[in-house]
């Protein structure tokens, strides 16, 4: 796990380095659970998994292993 979070941490390093130069005019949107700390100064939204503390996550049953059905 700790190597897991070292390469996160070191991506999100490269992000913050690659906008702040080549990518000034870029916008990127990230959707991460967990954000490291060197990116929470720059987190626009935060959804909980509880319906009683808006806003109420991004997907509607994001730990589901079962198939969902395609809507048209």
């Amino acid at each position: 796990m700790i190597a897991d979070a070292v390469a996160i941490d070191d991506f999100y390093h490269h992000l913050s380095i690659w906008l702040a130069e080549r990518g000034a005019k870029a916008q990127l949107i990230i959707v991460d659970n967990s954000p490291p700390l060197l990116a929470e100064g720059n987190v626009v939204a935060r959804y909980s998994r509880n319906e009683d503390q808006p806003p109420y996550g991004l997907i509607e049953d994001e730990t589901s292993t079962e198939p969902q059905e395609a809507t048209r």
